[in-house]
């Protein structure tokens, strides 16, 4: 699950986009959602998402029966979760998302770096070419953060920043990208 940008009210934030990935399936669904609570969106010049684009969009607690359909009796895998948890519980109350496995997290751990280690840095460790700007709309970030799952899952290598100083195209061979 990946979420993309957030409209702010007084402290805190609440979403304006799910992303959902089958990992078996490769199937896809995307929601966006019209703040409950305020009429600034933060990160527009990210994800290029502005009020306008929301206005005739459903709210989290409209649209929560659809999201619950793409979540019930999944396992979740969110980058950032404890942030997404807190945004969703901002304008909806529920523990569906109390048990997901935090991606960021799992990278921060395996990378040794727990402080400053951004979406950014992980594709780069992991051979995955993008920037940024390329990540901006969350149906392609998610197909991403799924490569990075897998990669994972497959016992990827661990790889340091002395390594990306490297070509590292030897160490690529046999994985999963």
């Amino acid at each position: 699950m990946d979420e993309d940008g957030y409209a702010t009210h007084r402290s805190s934030s609440e979403p304006i986009r799910f992303t959902t990935l089958a990992l078996t399936s490769g199937e896809m669904w995307d929601q966006l959602l019209r703040p409950s609570h305020t009429r600034q969106v933060t990160g527009v010049e990210y994800h290029g998402l502005t009020i306008a684009n929301l206005d005739d969009k459903l709210t989290m607690s409209e649209a929560w029966p659809n999201i619950m359909e793409q979540l019930e009796d999944r396992h979740l895998i969110i980058f950032g979760a404890d942030y997404v948890r807190q945004a969703v519980q901002s304008v909806y109350q529920t523990n569906v998302l109390n048990n997901a496995f935090c991606l960021h997290n799992k990278a921060k751990e395996f990378y040794g770096q727990f402080y400053d280690l951004s979406l950014e840095k992980i594709f780069a460790y992991q051979g995955i070419d993008r920037k940024r700007e390329q990540l901006r709309d969350s149906r392609d970030r998610i197909l991403m953060l799924a490569q990075v799952v897998n990669n994972f899952a497959a016992g990827m290598p661990k790889q340091s920043q002395e390594d990306e100083a490297s070509d590292g195209l030897g160490d690529l061979e046999g994985h999963v990208f």
